[in-house]
């Protein structure tokens, strides 16, 4: 059986600081933009490892979504589930290394593209050949999107799928109110989980 691996999420353009330590609320250099979104990341190395990958997210209609669809192209990501929508914008996250083991970061997401994404997004034919369906914590930004997983994993489940899950969570996510609720549901659903070290 051919497994096709599904993910969905943010799909943002991201800028570094150059310098460590930079703090958001002082003038400083950052460099990008470069594509990025925990879950478009996952999608990318599956792909790299030869297997089938498609992403479901939302983009806008710019140069930041092009940038993200192209690299996504290149490791052998299918798209087809990319919705280029013409009234948002493409998200963005700024990121500065405070140290090794901890990053701060602003995101652009809840008012964004990927912010507005719904199931009525997602092409049901295409999310029926995924087998498997890979949820990373840091997509769990809206209710909107929360109820978009809940959906995926009830068509994956149903068909016999599987479905693994990444915490992953930023500190700047936490005051999302539906998160914890969330969270339950995910972990009773999960087959496999992925807790990071840190």
């Amino acid at each position: 059986m051919t497994i096709t691996i599904c993910a969905m999420g943010e799909l943002l353009a991201e800028f570094l600081s150059r310098n460590p330590h930079q703090k958001f609320t002082q003038p400083g250099e950052f460099i990008g933009p470069f594509p990025s979104g925990a879950p478009a990341i996952f999608a990318a190395q599956v792909a790299k490892l030869s297997h089938r990958a498609i992403f479901f997210g939302c983009v806008g209609n710019d140069d930041f979504a092009r940038l993200i669809i192209e690299r996504l192209r290149h490791e052998g990501v299918i798209t087809d589930g990319i919705h280029v929508m013409n009234n948002a914008v493409t998200g963005t996250a700024f990121v500065s290394y405070q140290n090794p083991q901890q990053r701060d970061f602003v995101f652009n997401i809840p008012n964004s593209a990927c912010g507005l994404f719904t199931a009525e997004h997602i092409d049901k034919d295409l999310l029926k050949q995924c087998n498997h369906l890979h949820i990373v914590g840091s997509s769990l930004f809206s209710f909107r999107m929360i109820d978009v997983m809940r959906k995926a994993i009830t068509t994956i489940k149903s068909a016999g799928g599987t479905v693994s899950f990444d915490p992953n969570i930023r500190k700047e996510m936490l005051s999302i109110p539906e998160m914890a609720q969330a969270l339950d549901y995910l972990i009773e659903y999960t087959d496999i989980f992925i807790p990071s070290e840190s």
